[in-house]
């Protein structure tokens, strides 16, 4: 028996290394929030670089949900959406990847939330969200850590240890 029912996995900083791009739009986050996010557009998703070792966290995640699917934010411009999309399918060098994605606001992750239901996510905002809502949540800080919570759980055929996390 697996631990969840869908485990959805973010993109950004748990797939994706986001902060190095971002730190090369050339306007601040805080003074030009419009202009920083607006510069986020196709080129800069699609070329984002995956973390070493992601299509192995993946396949591991996979042993512990019925479903994994894919649950990113994305700033509301149709070139974010169409880049992350195309990130999906070069890493998995396949079209058909598109069909586990969801992108959304970030704020609204939560609404795909509700219990047998896993959110892997290096935002603490949306993990807290994610479990108001009725789901299980691990503010990813690496790889390793993640697997290991997941492994633990497993272990003791008990997501228990994920809620306490």
């Amino acid at each position: 028996m697996k631990l969840y029912e869908i485990i959805f996995v973010d993109f950004d900083g748990v797939l994706a290394q986001w902060e190095p791009s971002a730190d090369k739009i050339p306007f601040d986050r805080e003074t030009q929030p419009n202009e920083f996010w607006g510069a986020m557009d196709h080129e800069f998703y699609s070329n984002l670089e995956p973390y070493e070792g992601v299509l192995e966290f993946i396949k591991k995640v996979k042993k512990f949900g019925d479903e994994v699917k894919f649950l990113t934010g994305a700033p509301m411009t149709p070139g974010a959406w169409s880049g992350k999309a195309e990130w999906l399918m070069k890493l998995y060098n396949d079209k058909w990847a598109m069909k586990d994605l969801f992108v959304c606001a970030s704020l609204d992750k939560r609404l795909l939330s509700q219990p047998g239901r896993l959110l892997i996510d290096d935002t603490k905002r949306n993990c807290d969200m994610w479990v108001e809502y009725g789901g299980d949540s691990i503010c990813h800080t690496s790889i390793s850590e993640t697997i290991k919570l997941l492994e633990i759980a497993k272990e003791h055929n008990s997501t228990e240890v994920i809620r306490e996390s």
